[in-house]
């Protein structure tokens, strides 16, 4: 294993946090602040495309349960239309 891959095996055992904490504290010499800096930026990078997915996934799941609230609705609405309807011929047949 080069000294590069353990220096990313290192990288990953720490964590984003602990590898921002670090560079911040110049911890690493110049020629691994970059690697580091680089890795977090992959790291934080892939994190908000991820996130975006969610949120997407979340937009997606709240269109579908809108339009399930809507059918309900519709369908609420027409038993209701029907059983007035019902109400009404019941009433009629009654002052006959």
């Amino acid at each position: 294993m080069s000294t590069h891959e353990q220096f990313l095996a290192k990288l990953e055992a720490l964590g984003v946090g602990a590898v921002k904490e670090r560079i911040a504290t110049n911890q690493y010499p110049n020629e691994f602040r970059n690697v580091a800096q680089g890795w977090v930026e992959q790291k934080e990078g892939a994190a908000s495309a991820e996130e975006l997915f969610l949120a997407l996934q979340a937009h997606r799941d709240a269109q579908w349960a809108n339009r399930i609230a809507i059918v309900a609705v519709v369908i609420t609405a027409i038993l209701l239309i029907l059983a007035m309807f019902k109400w009404l011929c019941v009433s009629m047949l009654n002052v006959a």
